[in-house]
């Protein structure tokens, strides 16, 4: 349902504020909510120095990492930081290294860290859903967390304490 996701992004000529996008509590009124389906959000990460911000946009994500209840117990995140040819899922119930895919930033932007643990459980139920509908997919067990994930998830839950799965996007 389109009611069901929101695309958040950043820009110039267009300031987010929580007058301009409904937050999603908004949405729990059952009448506008399929209550058998999870809420996905499109939200676009920006720069890699968006996880130094403190903007409309960083607060907005802030607030609303608050105000989705009850708390994900997992969360499974499509990355364009990560492509491949066939649609590759995250396979690990370890804590994911932080990538640091980008360049010529400020030097404390390269300290930040966002421990999130994997969940193989979570990965392999993604899986199936690909399989059910005759998607490929393949299990990666090695990469870690890119700057398109863990500055999104660090502003929305900023405990890295809810399991994720990272998935490649085939463009």
């Amino acid at each position: 349902k389109c009611s069901d996701v929101h695309a958040l992004h950043p820009h110039p000529t267009h300031p987010l504020t929580t007058q301009s996008i409904p937050l999603y509590t908004n949405l729990q009124n059952k009448s506008e909510v399929d209550n058998s389906m999870v809420p996905s959000l499109f939200i676009c990460h920006g720069a890699p120095s968006l996880a130094l911000e403190d903007n409309d946009y960083t607060r907005y994500l802030q607030q609303l990492g608050q105000q989705i209840t009850p708390k994900p117990e997992a969360i499974v995140i499509f990355t364009a930081h990560w492509e491949s040819e066939f649609p590759t899922i995250s396979y690990t119930n370890d804590v994911y290294e932080t990538i640091y895919d980008f360049g010529g930033f400020a030097p404390e932007l390269y300290q930040i860290k966002y421990p999130a643990k994997g969940s193989t459980s979570v990965a392999e139920k993604v899986e199936e859903m690909f399989k059910a509908q005759g998607i490929p997919s393949k299990r990666d067990t090695k990469r870690g967390l890119d700057h398109g994930s863990w500055v999104v998830l660090r502003m929305l839950y900023p405990d890295p304490d809810i399991p994720v799965v990272q998935i490649s996007v085939n463009p």
